[in-house]
């Protein structure tokens, strides 16, 4: 693939091809415009070596190139497991002849998730199936192979977790407990990027100084996975102000391409730290997403719309965002008083008029009864 690296204020780009090295002027200052024009001609180099042509796309050449671009973020094991689940779509699209990933519908998408659970394929095993489904037009549409989804709806496959008690969010004394253990070592800042941006692992190691908006105090976020388009590509959060001092401090004397939180190795490190953390600390592993998970929850507690809360978060949908909008014991106690419908008072005064009147003989008239015929009396016995 190509990478593009600027020459007195002008943006250039190099790439192989056929062996020889090709460097070029992109005719830009912008560099935006400079990675747009890279991406158009990633596309193109793309095309020439899966053999996707803009009409047709293979379902075979599509996986083969997801699995050559995930490799190496994958250990082997979990490699071996992803080249199985994606050999299970190939064959069924196969099966079903689908061989253009143009040509795929929600119903073939739904007849997969059918066809899995006939086999006895179990919800985790399909969701993930799903997921690099979704991988692999999200790639596609990346790369201009596709304008949009060929596929509008996904089904919903539920999993559940074997161990409940790991998944949701950290109570605010536990973030607290979290940040002061790692305080003064450098995978401070991390965690602090995390709590305080919502992001996912992936999309944080995905910020460059150029992302970052100190003016209008803003971070511009990649929305990795669920970005479909231009206008959904990217979303934007305010900067907290104690991230800010942070964000100052790695953007310090670094290039505007270069990442502000960069990864080392493959990212397992972190998980490892919040872990043995959580282990030294007496507090319930919560995986990283579970600050994620707060992130989104205590927005949703505080009272931030959902529709700002959902486009924070980078959900595509409202479901998603309800999710995440647990209610604890300690958050429901003291609500019940802010109603306020009257009636106290009321109920008040009737007791006393009650009471008066208790020494006063009330004549209730008997209401006039209908004279009933024999027959209907019989029926109503």
């Amino acid at each position: 693939m190509s990478s593009i690296y600027q020459r007195n204020d002008t943006w250039y780009i190099q790439y192989l091809s056929n062996g020889k090295l090709i460097q070029k002027s992109l005719k830009t200052k912008d560099k935006r415009s400079a990675a747009l024009q890279q991406k158009q001609l990633d596309a193109q180099i793309t095309l020439g070596q899966i053999n996707i042509t803009k009409g047709k796309i293979p379902v075979k050449a599509t996986f083969a190139k997801l699995l050559e671009i995930r490799r190496p973020s994958l250990r082997p094991s979990s490699f071996t497991r992803y080249k199985g689940l994606a050999a299970n779509l190939v064959a069924f699209l196969e099966s079903i002849s689908r061989e253009y990933m143009n040509d795929l519908t929600d119903t073939d998408i739904a007849r997969y998730v059918t066809f899995r659970r006939e086999k006895g394929a179990s919800n985790k095993t399909i969701f993930e199936e799903l997921l690099i489904m979704k991988y692999a037009v999200k790639m596609l549409i990346e790369h201009d192979h596709l304008i949009k989804s060929p596929v509008k709806r996904w089904p919903t496959v539920k999993v559940t977790s074997k161990k409940p008690e790991s998944i949701g969010g950290y109570a605010q004394d536990e973030i607290r407990k979290i940040l002061a253990h790692f305080a003064g070592n450098p995978i401070y800042d991390y965690f602090m990027g995390l709590i305080y941006t919502g992001c996912r692992r992936s999309e944080l190691w995905a910020i460059t100084i150029a992302d970052i908006d100190f003016h209008n105090g803003a971070i511009r976020i990649s929305s990795m996975k669920t970005g479909t388009n231009p206008t959904n590509q990217f979303r934007h959060i305010e900067i907290h102000r104690d991230l800010l001092p942070i964000l100052r401090r790695r953007a310090e004397g670094k290039r505007q391409s270069d990442a502000i939180f960069p990864i080392q190795g493959k990212g397992l490190w972190l998980l490892r730290a919040l872990r043995k953390a959580c282990k030294d600390l007496g507090i319930q592993y919560r995986r990283l997403h579970g600050l994620r998970h707060t992130f989104i929850s205590t927005l949703l507690n505080v009272g931030t719309p959902l529709r700002a809360v959902m486009e924070m978060a980078g959900h595509s949908d409202f479901e998603t965002t309800l999710r995440y909008s647990h209610i604890s014991q300690n958050d429901m106690r003291g609500k019940i008083n802010q109603l306020d419908f009257g009636g106290g008072a009321a109920a008040v005064n009737t007791g006393t008029a009650r009471a008066d009147a208790e020494d006063k003989p009330v004549i209730v008239a008997e209401p006039a009864r209908k004279k009933r015929s024999r027959k209907a009396s019989e029926e109503d016995a």
